[in-house]
């Protein structure tokens, strides 16, 4: 978890150690991850886990290296973001934040074995679930390189699976979105295995 010394990470921990994410069977380790000044704040929380002697809390593991705190995750929950300051306009704190997410977002696929050949987010956005499938296009176009073997895209408020087919046309590559992983996942575990076709080739897949 990002930002896990902050209101919302702190608020989650506890639920996650007690069992309320994964279940009243599944042990945990936590993995949390914040800036290198909220580390002592961090320790705090720690502490107060421990003081909690959850039965499913198997471990703790703290860090201020996305990269290390993502490897090896099963699950990972991106809470930590900038605050809102005084002053601030609502455009700007979604670009901070969306450039923390991104970079993230490649520490978790890199963790995993991925190797990233290029990736950027959206600028100037003021509401992400204001933006358009032309503009999921537009950034797929900006971040494919000659060497990468796909192209994914990430953020399921953006509209994507109707431009992914097109994409992969375009591109001569496999293009994902977090929104057609999520579709078909979500169909599996429905156990629904026909091929869908029109949205990009993953949905094809049995």
């Amino acid at each position: 978890m990002t930002g896990a010394a902050g209101q919302i990470g702190y608020s989650l921990v506890f639920r996650i150690a007690r069992g309320d994410l994964l279940g009243p069977d599944q042990p945990v380790v936590l993995s949390m991850l914040e800036i290198t000044p909220a580390l002592g704040a961090l320790n705090g929380v720690v502490m107060e886990l421990m003081d909690c002697a959850f039965p499913l809390l198997h471990g703790v593991e703290t860090s201020d290296d996305a990269s290390r705190a993502f490897e090896g995750v099963n699950y990972a929950l991106l809470v930590g973001s900038r605050p809102r300051t005084k002053g601030m306009e609502r455009k700007d704190l979604l670009e901070a934040n969306g450039a923390i997410f991104t970079v993230q977002g490649k520490a978790h696929l890199e963790a995993h074995g991925f190797e990233i050949a290029n990736f950027a987010n959206l600028q100037g956005i003021d509401n992400i679930y204001d933006t358009t499938a032309e503009q999921a296009y537009r950034l797929a176009r900006l971040v494919d390189a000659d060497e990468a073997e796909a192209v994914f895209l990430s953020g399921t408020g953006m509209p994507t699976v109707t431009v992914l087919e097109m994409l992969e046309q375009d591109l001569g590559k496999p293009v994902i979105s977090s929104a057609s992983a999520m579709m078909w996942h979500a169909l599996r575990l429905a156990g629904v295995g026909q091929p869908i076709s029109g949205y990009g080739r993953l949905l094809t897949l049995k």
